[in-house]
């Protein structure tokens, strides 16, 4: 099977500082796999904001999501983006990936269907702000989304060698 190429992180605007730090400790793998990393800042001027999210969503094969009580309370989450993002894990085999970034009511939307990082040693769910250094969280959250798609899809991260853009003599 041929690897995902495109990675959508779903989070609530009020929890942008927590997505530019997860974003940051995703880099490094989706270099590695190959894999563009979209999220709604990449949106152009003059761009239809509503059909571009979907025209991402439906592009996306991994979806990585920053889950608050923030994320669920917001309407264009729950009513738009949650929906198709189900849809396209039901329909097409999609990935999707829930960090727990602070406790919430999340059980009733993943249940235990769905494995949420990031766990502690032992297997257990630790929420990103209850780490004694959230970057930690961060680092197990992005190592545990690594190490999923590569399992999810049976690839395997390219050489950081062979991943760089040399140029050549």
């Amino acid at each position: 099977m041929s690897g995902p190429e495109q990675c959508f992180l779903s989070y609530s605007h009020a929890d942008h500082a927590a997505f530019e730090r997860l974003r940051v400790h995703l880099a490094a793998p989706a270099h590695l796999l190959n894999l563009r990393l979209w999220h709604d800042r990449r949106i152009r001027a003059g761009d239809y904001w509503n059909h571009r999210i979907e025209t991402e969503i439906e592009r996306s094969q991994v979806f990585v999501l920053l889950v608050t009580a923030d994320f669920f309370a917001s309407d264009y989450i729950l009513t738009r983006e949650w929906p198709a993002i189900q849809a396209r894990h039901s329909g097409s085999g999609a990935l999707v990936l829930p960090v727990i970034y602070r406790n919430c009511g999340w059980m009733g939307f993943f249940g235990s269907y769905i494995q949420v990082v990031p766990t502690t040693r032992d297997g257990r769910l630790k929420p990103v702000a209850d780490w004694p250094k959230p970057e930690n969280g961060f680092a197990e959250a992005a190592k545990a989304i690594s190490d999923g798609i590569q399992d999810w899809f049976s690839i395997t991260p390219r050489s950081p060698l062979a991943a760089s853009t040399r140029p050549t003599p």
